[in-house]
Formats: structure tokens, sequence, C-alpha cells
């Protein structure tokens, strides 16, 4: 039976090349994948020829340009794959292409070597269709029970992954805690004793989102030195060294 249908699979290929136009996608490209790119591809092109994108297959190699739309006879791909011309028969240490398939790519470039934009395959590749080169979009907001814990739309994302597994969110830590994890993740350093009393002071709606658009703003204006960044209290820490180094333990630092 195998043999049976690996016949007829012979015959419809050329029985197609005979007769309907060429087809670089179905005819072509599947031919370039099994016997070229291994050698003439974006991971290695010897002899500076690619056959994985039109630009670069249509620009040649080393020895120039190797399709002649129009002209198989005249293309250099074509005499390769053959071994005419004193070369050696591409591809290199494997099977010749079979009757069927150099048929196909004699009549394709006969045709007009008709090849599809690179940007045209590159859009069916799986890497296209890859979540990290999709454009952004917003999320519909998952549906949770507990709407009156959450502040931001991420909140329904976290909540609703909890509610899953049937846990219930960690309290709210209070507002000592919350001062002291902001100045931590966003300047590396404990809040100051005034701007402790300032956050605990401050009864306004949305004052932590204002508190932490603060210190990221004390963050990019940090590098000038200026009263408003964080520098100034990191500055005296070279100070406070030297008199580890420098005391009156008689240490002394080298360089």
């Amino acid at each position: 039976m195998a043999i049976v249908v690996g016949v007829f699979s012979v015959m419809l290929s050329a029985s197609r090349a005979q007769t309907s136009a060429v087809d670089f996608k179905r005819d072509i490209e599947p031919i370039f994948q099994a016997n070229c790119y291994g050698c003439h591809s974006a991971k290695k092109a010897s002899a500076q020829l690619r056959l994985d994108s039109k630009t670069a297959a249509m620009k040649g190699g080393l020895s120039g340009a190797v399709i002649v739309a129009g002209r198989s006879g005249e293309s250099r791909l074509v005499q390769r794959l053959l071994g005419e011309g004193g070369d050696p028969r591409m591809p290199l240490g494997s099977q010749p292409l079979s009757g069927e398939q150099m048929q196909l790519i004699r009549k394709w470039i006969d045709e007009g070597a008709v090849w599809p934009d690179d940007a045209a395959l590159k859009s069916e590749t799986p890497a296209a269709v890859h979540w990290a080169f999709k454009a952004p979009s917003k999320a519909q907001l998952p549906h949770v029970q507990n709407r009156a814990w959450t502040k931001t739309p991420l909140d329904y994302f976290i909540l609703e992954k909890l509610e899953k597994i049937k846990l219930a969110p960690s309290p709210e830590a209070d507002k000592e805690t919350l001062i002291r994890r902001l100045s931590l993740d966003l300047t590396g350093l404990p809040p100051a004793i005034r701007e402790i009393d300032d956050f605990l002071a401050d009864k306004s709606p949305g004052h932590i989102r204002n508190w932490s658009s603060g210190c990221y703003q004390a963050l990019i204006t940090a590098n000038d030195g200026g009263a408003g960044g964080w520098m100034p209290r990191v500055m005296p820490i070279p100070t406070v060294l030297k008199k580890i180094f420098r005391g009156p333990s008689g240490h002394t630092a080298t360089g």
C-alpha cells in the first residue's frame, strides 16, 4: 500500500509540474527547506548565499546572481543542483534532487521565479504568531467575587488566580510598612523620618500613588545631585567609610 501511495505522489507531483503554475510556498520552499537551508540560510550562509529570503536569494552570493527569472538554463542555481560547469553538485554530500523536484524548480524559474515578499512569508512563520511579536491589546478583566478588594486592573487578574485556588488575599499592610516597602523598592534606602511623618499625615485620596510618583521623579532627576534627588542621602556613605578605616583604631585604607 505504501508503495502505491508513493508512486501516486510522484505521479501527482510530475503532473502538477507539467500543468498548473508552480507555487513557491507550496512547491519550491519545501525543496529549499529540506535541501538548501542547512548551508544557505540566516543561520549559515555559505558563499554568502541565502535561499530562505527573497531579497537575499535574488541578490545571490559571492559568485553573483543564482536565479535568472524566466531563464532556468542560465540560472546558476539549476547548474549547481545538476553539477554542471565543473562545479560540485549541490546539495554537497547529500542525495541529488529528484527529477520531479528539478522540473518544478526549472518551471518555477521559467515562469518568472515568482516569490512572495519576505514580509509575507514571515507573517506565516511560528515566530510571527508568538505573543511577543503582537501589538499589545487591552485584556478583558476577569470576573471575581471580592471586587471591593481590587484597586487597579491588575488586581483583578491576581484575585482571579487566588480565588481559583481558594486563597484569600493577604491583609493590607499598615501605612508604616507601606512607606518602608515603597522607599526600599524605589530607592533602595529606608525612608527618612520626615518622609514617614509626611506620609502618615497625608489623608488625601491616592496619596500612596502620589508618593510613589514623587519617588520616581526623584530617581530620574538624581543624577544631577540636586536637593530634590536621593543622591545627597547616599553621598555621605564614602565619608563614613573613610572614618572607619582612618579612625582612632589606627587602621588605614590602602589603595
